[in-house]
């Protein structure tokens, strides 16, 4: 058995969580993470979800707004838009691939990327206007809650849901 470390950033603190890494005879290597925790990732997964889902669902905000109100909502020293950006192109690919949405990488271009008018200009709203239409009707779940411990509740159920119907992490 191995070990692998991950850090999160949340609330002000740094938190190290130490994960087994169970490797068997055949060289199948299996790692044991919280729900929380998407590897490669600073923040726990509903501080993702919640900056998707408060994108997705307000057609007349950027992505700039809402990576700063995610910000001050978990107290974060960085969460930039970028970040919010790849976030979704990754669970948008997930979607796609699981087919859960019923949607094919046709519907959404090409690996799933963003088509802008111009190629030396980051995606616009109108440009992001399918990506957040499919992102919010995935995540309708989250319509109701408005507090921490609801987007908490809700991020650990949506993605222990995604584990057992799909055997894989959701991002």
């Amino acid at each position: 058995m191995r070990f692998r470390a991950y850090r999160l950033e949340y609330r002000h603190k740094i938190y190290e969580f130490i994960c087994n890494e169970y490797r068997f005879s055949d060289g199948e290597a299996r790692l044991v993470i919280p729900y929380f925790l998407i590897p490669g990732r600073k923040y726990p997964i509903h501080v993702y979800l919640y900056a998707i889902n408060l994108y997705s669902k307000n057609p007349d905000m950027g992505q700039r707004k809402a990576a700063e109100l995610t910000r001050e909502k978990y107290g974060l020293e960085t969460f930039s838009h970028t970040t919010l950006g790849r976030v979704m192109k990754s669970l948008e690919l997930s979607i796609v691939e699981s087919d859960a949405g019923g949607h094919t990488v046709a519907d959404i271009g090409a690996n799933g990327k963003d088509a802008p008018k111009s190629a030396n200009r980051f995606p616009s709203v109108s440009d992001t206007a399918h990506r957040r239409k499919l992102l919010a009707k995935f995540l309708h779940d989250f319509d109701g809650c408005a507090d921490t411990a609801g987007i908490v509740n809700t991020s650990r159920a949506f993605v222990l849901k995604w584990f057992d119907k799909h055997r894989r992490l959701l991002i």
